[in-house]
């Protein structure tokens, strides 16, 4: 994990390399940093002044325009990222062995994803992070196994009848 994140920090210009150190180790100028070392400036978040500005709080306001914002970079950083790239490049990943979806059979397991994207939505990509998954994930898990089980399986049917056809 640690070669992937020197890989891709060596690629970022010493601006943004210095902004993603600090997200990393939790030292972003936040209200509750910031009131730290000059008591004169408030600890409570600019967008709901409600709860403290923490890192953690920074992807976890419930204020809308928050909501939002936290989107449009989401997207953003994304495009960003993959500009150019298809993701196994970018991740350094060696080519898949097939297409693709080439067939229809991963209708459930795409239908399971989104259900488990939606329920760790609800709980918070930082507890992701942290370890805390959703219950939907391992359903997710379940689904997919038994899809390469039947896949497998199918694979197997059509080489015994190419075997027998061949006979």
């Amino acid at each position: 994990m640690w070669q992937s994140i020197k890989r891709t920090k060596m690629k970022l210009l010493m601006p943004r390399n210095t902004f993603v150190a600090k997200v990393m180790f939790d030292e972003l100028p936040v209200g509750d940093r910031l009131n730290f070392f000059d008591p004169t400036e408030s600890p409570l978040c600019r967008c709901c002044n409600v709860h403290v500005e923490t890192q953690t709080h920074l992807y976890q306001c419930p204020n809308n325009q928050c909501k939002s914002q936290r989107l449009r970079c989401w997207i953003k950083c994304c495009k960003v990222i993959l500009a150019g790239h298809n993701v196994r490049d970018f991740l350094h990943l060696p080519p898949r062995p097939q297409p693709w979806q080439r067939s229809q059979d991963h209708r459930a397991v795409h239908a399971f994803m989104q259900k488990a994207i939606v329920a760790q939505h609800r709980i918070g990509w930082d507890k992701f992070l942290a370890g805390f998954l959703s219950p939907a994930w391992e359903a997710l898990k379940m689904v997919t196994k038994q899809q390469k089980k039947s896949t497998n399986q199918r694979k197997n049917e059509e080489e015994q009848r190419l075997i027998e056809n061949s006979k």
